[in-house]
């Protein structure tokens, strides 16, 4: 296990869930549970490039809010470590947004071929000298 994903942000997880009062929860969030998320994103981004995707700062953003409203999902009791399981769904979240990147990529290439095959159809200009045409 990761040494800033320790036992102690795994009994912070098991508080959170179990707490009622939303500003306990944001304590324990915030002083326990978000310094590990930061660093497991940290991670991810660095080891498996995915700072290719988008600007560094905003991936941390929009998973760190995605992996807050994981946490009710995750079950200690299952035995399974928190790292674990939000390293997984971390990892998984950074998988979907590489796979719409290129899926967008992919309908922008084809869009733009389309757009110039078709300007260079009904462009003279671009045409072949008359000599060549029938």
């Amino acid at each position: 296990m990761a040494d800033y994903f320790t036992r102690d942000t795994d009994k912070a997880l098991e508080k959170f869930i179990n707490s009622d009062n939303m500003e306990e929860k944001h304590v324990i969030f915030e002083k326990d549970i978000k310094p590990a998320f930061e660093k497991l994103i940290e991670n991810l981004i660095f080891v498996y490039a995915f700072f290719k995707i988008d600007d560094v700062d905003t991936l941390k953003r929009e998973c760190l809010a995605d992996l807050y409203e994981m946490i009710p999902r995750f079950d200690p009791t299952r035995g399974t470590k928190g790292f674990s399981y939000f390293n997984v769904v971390a990892k998984n979240w950074f998988i979907q947004k590489t796979r719409e990147k290129n899926k967008r990529n992919k309908l922008e290439s084809e869009l733009y071929y389309d757009l110039d095959h078709e300007n260079v159809r009904n462009d003279p200009s671009l045409t072949l000298s008359g000599s060549l045409q029938p």
